[in-house]
C-alpha cells in the first residue's frame, strides 16, 4: 500500500487517493484508518467480505471511528457488497437495502454491486441476465436515492467491456446509478480507455485502478494481478483520460488477495 500510494500522490495528485480493504484480510476498522494516515490516503472502500473491517460493529461502536476518520480527513467512499447481478433474486433485494442503510449511516456515497453471475473463462461469457439485471436495478434505486446512496455498478464478468454497460445504464435511466470503472477488466476485453469514457465517463463515480496480464491459459477471462510497473494496464493512458472529462472521485487502490466471500 505505502509502495503504490506514493505512485498515486506522485501522478494523480488532482484526483482523491483511496484504497480498497479487500487485501486487508481480517484487520480493524482502527487498523486501515491507521494504515491510511500512515499512507497518506483520503478515501477507504470497505469491502463487505467475511470478517471486514466493520463486521460485527454496533452502529454505537461505529460512532467514535467514524470520528476519528472524519477528524483525520479520511471518508468511506463505498462498501464493496458482493451482490452479484444476474438471475433476479427478491432476497438479494432486501439485502441491498440493508447495506444501502448501513452506507447512510456511515456517510458512504456508494454501494458497489457486481454486473453479471461469476464466470472465470471466455466461452462462459453470456448476457441473457440483462433485463434481471434492469429489473433489479429500477427496483433499488429509488430507495437508495431516499437514503443518500448511489448505487455502484462495477464493470466485471460478462459486463466488463464499458460498451455493455452502457445499455444498462440507459434502461435503467436512474441518475443515481453510478459506475465503478474497474480499469484491469477493460483492458481485459482490450477496450481502451479513451473508449471506455467514451461510453461510460459521465457517470463515473469510482475508480479501481491496479495492473495485471494475461494468463498463461488463454482461456481464463481475467487477468493475473501484478505490481504496478509489471503489467499491460496502460495506466498514464487512463490518468490522461480521466483528467479530459475532470474526473474528481476516488482512485481507489484494488489489490485482490484469496477471499472468503459471504
Amino acid at each position: 500500500l505505502a509502495a503504490h500510494s506514493i505512485i498515486a500522490q506522485k501522478d494523480v495528485i488532482w484526483l482523491i487517493r483511496g484504497f480498497s480493504t479487500v487485501a486487508c484480510g481480517d484487520a480493524t476498522l482502527r487498523e486501515v484508518i491507521r494504515w491510511a494516515k500512515e499512507c497518506n490516503m483520503q478515501a477507504i472502500e470497505i469491502r463487505l467480505d467475511k470478517n471486514n473491517a466493520i463486521c460485527g460493529l454496533t452502529r454505537e461502536e461505529l460512532v467514535p471511528l467514524l470520528k476519528e476518520l472524519k477528524e483525520a480527513g479520511i471518508v468511506i467512499s463505498n462498501l464493496g457488497s458482493n451482490i452479484t447481478l444476474g438471475p433476479y433474486m427478491s432476497e438479494k433485494v432486501e439485502r441491498l437495502k440493508k447495506i444501502v442503510e448501513l452506507a447512510s449511516f456511515v456517510g458512504a456515497k456508494g454501494v458497489r454491486l457486481f454486473l453479471g453471475r461469476y464466470i472465470n473463462r471466455k466461452d462462459q461469457i453470456t448476457q441473457e441476465d440483462t433485463p434481471d439485471v434492469i429489473r433489479f436495478l429500477k427496483e433499488t434505486a429509488g430507495f437508495a436515492r431516499e437514503k443518500g446512496v448511489e448505487l455502484w455498478i462495477e464493470n466485471h464478468y460478462s459486463y466488463s467491456a464499458c460498451a455493455d454497460v452502457r445499455p444498462l445504464l440507459d434502461a435503467v435511466g436512474e441518475p443515481n446509478v453510478k459506475v465503478l470503472w474497474d480499469v484491469l477488466h477493460s483492458t481485459e476485453f482490450n477496450e481502451s480507455p479513451e473508449a471506455a469514457i467514451g461510453y461510460v465517463g459521465n457517470e463515473i463515480a469510482h475508480v479501481h485502478i491496479k495492473n495485471g496480464r494475461p494468463a498463461e491459459d488463454i482461456g481464463q477471462l481475467t487477468f493475473d494481478h501484478t505490481d504496478f510497473k509489471d503489467g499491460i494496464v496502460p495506466i498514464q493512458e487512463i490518468l490522461r483520460a480521466l483528467k479530459k472529462i475532470n474526473y474528481r472521485g476516488s482512485l481507489s487502490l484494488e489489490w485482490e488477495s484469496i477471499l472468503v466471500f459471504i
